[in-house]
């Protein structure tokens, strides 16, 4: 049935109350602090005589009351101020339209976003429909149970809101109830919640504690954690051990479809996994109602008599289905929330990726420019350092002074550094032209090591390799790992190996295939360490500088990192 309702500043969840209060010829209404209706179903709109889009200021609590007589206008400033709930049964009165009824009516305060409103529900008593399954208990119910659920957005705070109010003595008055959910992928219904006394002696101590203290069902919902048990807990442990599949239960498959509820009997019932279950829960007779949204069936709402022994009736499990019923549209709405919240995770994490994508596609275009523009420059810079390097080396040969044979070694040298930096600039800018391909890390790693130790041919070279048992395939451009890889040992071998003695071992590290090399000098050498490794990577290293560079905006490249990090050891 479609619902006239106005979403102010009043939660969805009495939005889905209200619409379902429809189904069964139940009214609700909300008043603000000003006394204006803002929100109301259906129902409360024929009751009431309201009509849609109806101006606001003749929507106010006097203009209504005026016509009807319930004397809720005067009431009004008590219940909002909170002095008072308001209560009208079987008044005789006419709405604006001319409607005759018998209504019975109850309202009372709550605080929503720190602001007081009041929350009413209403009925016609002279409806056949409703006259024979709500009576002036049954509407005090649902008004505590709308106000309970207003005032939290908490999944389990509000499942147990509808449990209290099916076991409670002051609610519908079941002994226990128990909630259990649907699980899609077994297609069964697993224990989640459950509320209510563990043994007799426990229940009567319960139930006299609660007539003792006078707390009402309003106390009861509003103030849930105060009144938890331990007995609530083992009780809802013990059904999380439980489980009922839809595939061997005749009688739960039967609750999918247009079964609203139904009572058994353990002892005669003939579903031999709903016997079971009914067994483990230690529950004899017992109601079962559907929790039916409009999606389909979220889950099963199991209550009884256990310790009371007083006998199910038909009316009750009426209610207790618009409870189940509540429950499920609750669970529903969760899931969608959930579902939201897992799609938006979803699509921060690809755009997080597709923001990386494009970074990486930036660099790699950066970097083919850095590579040409370097290959050019590389060769014209070649030229005139050849040239100034062989006179260099014709001026030695000749007969100059020692002086002059200082200054031009100083020259010779300097220019064979230059070339060597050259030669370093024209590897990578070569290496940049290759395409990626899957590649065994171990092998890079152990090839790069092998190249050095040729390259330099110094005996006593001793960099080890620890390898992983297990390849390490990595896609990547071989030519420029390998690059990086040998710059970086290449390094290691020249500046730090003799002092100091290193290791070399790859692994797996969070995904990532790991080069690791490590130094363990001595207490005495800690310090050498130190500040051989701040001068290769200082400003003022530069030759050693562009190596570490190149090795690691290649490496960073591939999507990796090259870091320095020290520990005590």
């Amino acid at each position: 049935m479609p619902s006239l309702l106005e979403n102010r500043s009043i939660p969805n969840d009495h939005a889905h109350y209200a619409t379902l209060l429809d189904a069964v010829s139940v009214g609700y209404f909300c008043l603000d602090r000003d006394g204006f209706l803002s929100q109301y179903n259906s129902t409360a709109a024929r009751i009431l005589g309201i009509q849609p889009f109806q101006d606001k200021s003749t929507m106010h609590v006097s203009s209504f009351d005026r016509f009807m007589g319930l004397g809720l206008a005067g009431d009004f400033e008590k219940i909002i101020s909170g002095g008072t709930d308001f209560h009208r049964k079987d008044t005789a009165c006419t709405n604006r339209q001319g409607r005759y009824m018998t209504l019975d009516c109850r309202c009372t305060r709550e605080i929503v976003e720190n602001v007081p409103v009041v929350v009413g529900v209403i009925r016609d008593a002279s409806d056949s429909h409703t006259g024979q399954i709500f009576g002036s208990d049954e509407l005090e119910i649902l008004t505590h149970v709308a106000t309970a659920l207003s005032s939290s957005s908490d999944l389990n705070s509000i499942l147990r809101t509808i449990l209290i109010a099916t076991t409670a003595s002051q609610g519908l008055g079941f002994n226990r109830a128990f909630l259990l959910l649907y699980n899609s992928t077994n297609e069964s219904f697993d224990g989640h919640l459950a509320v209510g006394p563990e043994s007799a002696e426990d229940a009567g101590r319960i139930w006299a504690q609660l007539d003792v203290q006078g707390i009402t069902l309003k106390d009861l919902l509003i103030n849930d954690e105060a009144q938890r048990s331990q007995s609530d807990e083992h009780l809802t442990e013990k059904l999380k051990r439980t489980s009922i599949s839809l595939l061997t239960s005749r009688t739960l498959r039967s609750l999918l479809g247009e079964t609203q509820w139904t009572i058994v009997d353990v002892e005669i019932v003939e579903d031999q996994p709903l016997k079971e279950l009914l067994q483990e829960l230690e529950c004899e007779h017992a109601a079962i109602v559907p929790l039916r949204s409009p999606e389909g069936v979220e889950g099963i709402l199991i209550a009884d008599n256990l310790y009371s022994r007083n006998p199910i009736s038909d009316d009750a499990v009426h209610m207790l289905q618009i409870l189940a019923n509540q429950a499920a549209i609750v669970l529903k709405q969760t899931q969608l929330i959930n579902d939201l919240k897992a799609r938006a995770e979803q699509l921060s994490l690809a755009n997080q990726r597709l923001s990386e994508s494009q970074d990486q596609l930036i660099r790699i275009e950066k970097l083919s420019v850095i590579g040409e523009l370097t290959s050019a420059v590389a060769h014209e810079l070649r030229n005139p350092l050849t040239v100034i390097g062989g006179f260099a080396n014709l001026m030695l040969k000749s007969n100059c002074s020692e002086g002059q044979r200082e200054y031009l070694q100083i020259i010779s040298t300097e220019i064979k550094r230059t070339e060597q930096v050259l030669d370093q600039v024209l590897d990578f800018s070569k290496a940049s032209e290759g395409k990626r391909t899957f590649v065994d890390f171990n092998n890079l790693v152990e090839d790069s090591l092998s190249l050095l130790i040729g390259r330099l041919g110094r005996q006593d070279l001793e960099l080890p390799l620890k390898k992983t048992i297990v390849e390490l395939p990595i896609c990547v451009n071989r030519d420029q790992i390998s690059h990086a890889l040998f710059n970086i040992f290449k390094l290691v071998a020249e500046e730090l190996t003799p002092p100091f003695v290193a290791g070399v071992e790859t692994k797996t590290e969070n995904n990532f295939a790991t080069l690791r090399i490590s130094f363990t000098p001595d207490i005495a050498e800690h310090e050498k360490l130190i500040q051989s490794l701040q001068r290769m990577f200082s400003e003022r290293a530069n030759s050693q500088r562009l190596s570490i560079l190149v090795a690691g905006e290649t490496i960073r490249l591939h999507g990796g990192d090259l870091t320095v990090e020290g520990t005590p050891e």
